[in-house]
């Protein structure tokens, strides 16, 4: 979630008192320091390992662990992938560990990818120094594969008003490149990001960032996989604080909406009560729409039968946030019980190399038994009903309106089955979906508009196309 100026301001702050707090001691004299960074857009949640002890685990994309302590050598340091099928050896290199020293290993690149976009460590240390109270420490790294084919980047660090054609970028990078560590006062910046020489285009600009005395950052340029045009967001690695994400600061926010409701017409959808155009027009049962950007704020959501301007089902205060994607779902029936309501889901829809991800919507009104609650079977291709006896279900006791996260399914061709709970009579089924690397896929099971109350119907919607 992206961080205004006040919110960055407290964090770093935050981290200043930490690190004050938290600096070399006699525990850790003579220690060597490191961290791991996971810049791989494409990659799942790995493990670290050093001398083949996991270290730091389940470490996730777009995320830093905290510094260790350990004694100084050389540490073979292992990088294994989560996958649906056992972890999968990535990344192996030697790297020493040097005392009074930190040191950050950055997993970047591709999953896939081949030469210096394939997926490798990057290795960046820096003295294990404390800033002055009034002094902030800062190293910038260039981290994104994504933005490596534009070229060299020249990164500003300015007052928040200064203009760039008054100002001097601090230095040019290119992927894999570093710049620093600096240390400067601690006082309001703004951090812009050009590519080199062309201080007209910029590609990310923070907005006012609040750098408080004694914080220690390593800040590594990243792929952006939200919604928003800049090409990176900024990671923030703060010594003894939680890392987080800096998105560009017109970075907007991302809705779709579903239209699951059987017996209602085609639908029009507002933002904040405008139907003069609406934000959605003329939406059939079953679908879901693309995505569109909005500027991020609360919304009242409203839909209304095609043409009309009488809310048929709204949402009011729904929080659309900069840089994450949203999806509001009209369930229910429009003339029976349970009657209309809105459900939402954020969409984490990152494709993933190593495996689908395979998420589940409940928007079948009418399943008997409480709750409408349903069983949901993923069993190999070419399983029949008569199976589902002797198998468990990969989703138990499903409540209507539920969502489920997305699951790391192993690529394979499937046959879905959704019973009602606690049966193993199919209402759906067996639908054949086939689930490649990389798919990013939510099954949506909904009310049969020609038979509400006795069939039932599987929507797969592929969100890598949203």
């Amino acid at each position: 979630m992206r961080r205004n100026a006040l919110t960055v301001g407290i964090i770093i702050a935050t981290t200043g008192l930490l690190t004050a707090c938290g600096g070399d001691d006699n525990d850790s004299a003579d220690r060597a320091e490191v961290r791991a960074i996971h810049a791989s857009s494409n990659a799942p949640d790995v493990d670290i390992a050093l001398n083949g002890d996991v270290a730091i685990p389940m470490l996730a994309f777009a995320t830093a662990s905290d510094l260790l302590a350990v004694n100084p050598g050389t540490f073979t340091v292992t990088v294994e992938a989560i996958t649906p099928t056992g972890d999968v050896e990535v990344i192996n290199a030697n790297v020493p560990l040097v005392a009074d020293q930190e040191t950050t290993i950055i997993a970047l690149g591709n999953v896939g990818g081949s030469g210096d976009l394939a997926l490798g460590p990057l290795v960046v240390t820096a003295p294990d120094a404390d800033p002055g109270a009034g002094e902030v420490r800062v190293q910038v790294v260039h981290a994104s594969a994504a933005a490596a084919a534009t070229g060299p980047l020249d990164v500003y660090v300015t007052a928040p008003g200064d203009a760039l054609a008054d100002s001097d970028p601090i230095g040019t990078f290119g992927f894999k490149e570093t710049l620093g560590p600096l240390t400067v006062p601690a006082a309001d910046y703004r951090i812009r990001v050009t590519p080199e020489n062309d201080a007209g285009t910029v590609v990310f600009d923070s907005g006012t960032v609040s750098l408080a005395g004694g914080a220690d950052l390593v800040i590594s340029a990243i792929d952006n996989v939200g919604p928003e045009s800049a090409p990176v967001r900024l990671l923030v690695a703060p010594e003894g604080a939680d890392s987080f994400l800096l998105l560009d600061d017109g970075a907007e926010a991302a809705v779709g909406v579903g239209h699951l409701s059987a017996d209602t017409p085609n639908v029009d959808v507002a933002l904040d009560g405008n139907f003069s155009p609406p934000a959605f027009e003329n939406l059939s049962f079953p679908s879901v729409t693309d995505f569109a950007e909005v500027p991020a704020g609360t919304y009242d959501i409203d839909a209304a039968t095609t043409g009309n301007t009488a809310s048929a089902v709204g949402a009011d205060d729904v929080e659309l946030v900069a840089g994450e994607r949203f999806t509001g779902y009209a369930v229910g029936l429009l003339n029976g019980a349970p009657g209309l309501e809105l459900i939402f889901s954020e969409d984490d829809i990152r494709s993933i190399a190593t495996e689908a991800r395979l998420r589940v919507i409940h928007a079948a009104s009418q399943v008997p038994g409480t709750n409408g609650a349903v069983d949901i079977y993923l069993t190999p291709e070419g399983t029949q009903a008569g199976a589902l006896a002797t198998t468990d279900p990969t989703i138990e006791d499903f409540p209507y309106k539920e969502i489920s996260e997305f699951l790391s399914v192993a690529p394979a061709t499937y046959e879905v089955f959704v019973t009602p709970a606690d049966t193993t009579i199919a209402s759906i089924g067996p639908v054949t979906v086939m689930l490649e690397a990389g798919d990013v896929t939510t099954a949506i099971a909904h009310d049969d508009e020609n038979d509400i109350g006795g069939s039932f119907a599987l929507l797969p919607v592929d969100e890598t196309t949203r």
